[in-house]
């Protein structure tokens, strides 16, 4: 996802869903080589990013609006526009989120929080009104749109040598071991206050 964002030292990055796994990489990753922005929904999140030292963090709820979470990064960051936004989860995000890109900027996304529903549940998730808001920000703005999903070989070998050198900290959350594997199974999909990686050890 960083290799396709191309993102440079003075461009600002959204990054929505701050607690999920991918999220949390992404912040190890990017924290002080682009100007990092982190949307999360918890208060206590907040306050262990900035511990972390991710200092501009918004505090969205997932049933807001559109308009009012706009509203709320606004009042939080400024009138921005970002160059930049990766978001985990299209279904919950996309169109709270593509109205803040800037021009010729790159959204950038990899997954649907509610994949678990069957397909045909899925759609409507989006009213006519809100994809065709969607769409004009896309064509409007000159955006790209772009999905994600597993990165190359050399992307893993890459981020383990980063990780071994120190360059990539990783938050743990917790770990589990033995027959603790119920609990690490609860605490890694239906726990949402985690912050950081759940570890089982074999």
């Amino acid at each position: 996802m960083i290799r396709k964002a191309e993102i440079t030292s003075e461009q600002k990055v959204l990054i929505a869903s701050g607690t999920s796994n991918t999220s949390m990489f992404l912040i190890s990753l990017l924290n002080k080589k682009c100007q990092l922005y982190v949307l999360t929904s918890s208060q206590k999140s907040a306050e262990e990013f900035r511990k972390i030292g991710i200092h501009n963090v918004s505090v969205i709820d997932h049933s807001w609006s559109s308009e009012s979470c706009r509203a709320k990064i606004t009042s939080d960051f400024g009138k921005l526009t970002y160059d930049v936004i990766f978001d985990p989860f299209i279904d919950s995000n996309l169109n709270k989120l593509i109205h803040l890109t800037a021009m010729n900027g790159k959204y950038i996304t990899c997954g649907i929080f509610n994949q678990s529903l069957p397909s045909d549940r899925m759609v409507g998730i989006y009213s006519n009104e809100e994809l065709i808001r969607i769409f004009s920000t896309l064509i409007q703005r000159n955006v790209q749109l772009l999905g994600n999903c597993l990165g190359s070989k050399e992307d893993l070998i890459y981020a383990l040598s980063m990780f071994v050198k120190g360059e990539m900290p990783i938050t743990i959350d917790s770990v589990y071991q033995g027959s603790q594997v119920q609990d690490f199974f609860n605490r890694t999909f239906n726990e949402s206050n985690r912050f950081g990686k759940v570890v089982y050890i074999y």
